[in-house]
């Protein structure tokens, strides 16, 4: 009985885990008609955008995968 508890609450724990690792929402789906970046001096990072029917903000592996004239989310994955 307490492995079976032990393993829900493991299962829980991943499924939270896997949820927080993508920080930004997906942006509309589309073709990728623009990229930017901005470099926030204050923190020190750099925010990466893609644009399709509006401009999202994406990570750095999404913005590097999608070059204009592709199809998002196509190309992020």
């Amino acid at each position: 009985m307490r492995s079976l508890t032990l393993l829900a609450v493991a299962v829980t724990l991943a499924a939270l885990a896997l949820t927080a690792c993508n920080p930004h929402p997906q942006g509309p789906a589309g073709t990728v008609t623009g990229k930017s970046s901005e470099y926030h001096s204050s923190t020190k990072t750099r925010w990466y955008f893609l644009t399709t029917s509006s401009r999202f903000r994406v990570g750095f592996g999404t913005y590097k995968a999608c070059a204009p004239g592709e199809s998002y989310p196509g190309c992020a994955s």
